[in-house]
């Protein structure tokens, strides 16, 4: 198991060295055992499967792997394994785990010369030519179920994330063509005519901002109570984002948005 896991774990890093940062972010979470632990990946960008290389445990606001006793474990307990940012675990419950992340404020400036981590006014500081600026907040999720265990499980579908895809609840295990009913939430409330791209990590390619529809296998639509049901069309990884967009937010800022993804293993 400890081959096959350093394998992925290269495999991972290649495609993350291959596909380098861009404009448009996101966050992503997994989570997978391995050898009676959990690896569990953050990683932020908008390349499938990882984005781009894990920047730092400092740079989120918070971090929480939840167990199916309803035990939470913070990252300080942790291996930090660098680069990849996977941390290694302990995990010895059977059930539903969870992964929940909530990054710090980021501004970022597209250039004439690349992408800026910095505001507009520290991007023109250095002496770049600004095409326009963000800020962003990023969210995610993961769930994964761990042996045959069929016990109730306290793992909790909602983590009061500003924007969050919250499923009913999650049988196991989650199958191929089956569907996950889910609400979409926004500073607490439903969010009305929510827009949810779906992706698969097997497929690969882009998770773009909400609006450019190309980038995903498809886009749904939640209804007034912003209820929506999630297809699960593939095996493996399926991915899953919503995002809120504000223009114009603040002085020399051009767009905010608020992001989250689910990401659901599917048997």
């Amino acid at each position: 198991m400890r081959t096959i896991l350093i394998g992925i774990l290269m495999a991972l890093l290649l495609f993350t060295a291959l596909n380098p940062t861009s404009f448009a972010h996101h966050q992503i979470s997994y989570l997978a055992p391995a050898d009676g632990k959990i690896v569990a990946f953050i990683g932020s960008g908008h390349h499938l499967p990882l984005g781009e290389f894990f920047p730092g445990l400092d740079r989120y606001s918070a971090i929480t792997l939840c167990f199916p006793s309803g035990k939470r474990l913070s990252p300080d307990k942790a291996a930090d394994m660098g680069a990849f940012g996977f941390a290694i675990l302990p995990a010895h419950e059977e059930g539903l785990h969870l992964l929940g992340v909530a990054a710090k404020e980021h501004f970022g400036t597209r250039t004439t010369t690349g992408y800026f981590q910095g505001t507009r006014q520290q991007a023109l500081d250095a002496g770049r030519r600004v095409i326009d600026s963000k800020q962003t907040f990023r969210f995610s999720k993961s769930y994964r179920w761990t042996g045959e265990k069929k016990a109730v499980n306290k793992t909790p579908m909602a983590l009061g994330h500003r924007i969050e895809i919250v499923p009913d609840s999650l049988y196991n295990p989650l199958r191929q063509g089956g569907r996950v009913t889910a609400t979409v939430m926004f500073d607490g409330k439903p969010l009305s005519g929510a827009e949810v791209g779906v992706s698969s990590v097997g497929r690969g390619g882009e998770l773009g901002h909400i609006d450019e529809k190309e980038h995903f296998l498809s886009v749904l639509t939640a209804d007034e109570s912003g209820r929506v049901e999630l297809p699960l069309i593939e095996k493996g990884w399926m991915v899953f984002m919503t995002e809120v967009t504000h223009p114009k937010p603040l002085p020399g800022v051009d767009n905010r948005y608020i992001s989250t993804t689910l990401s659901l293993w599917v048997e």
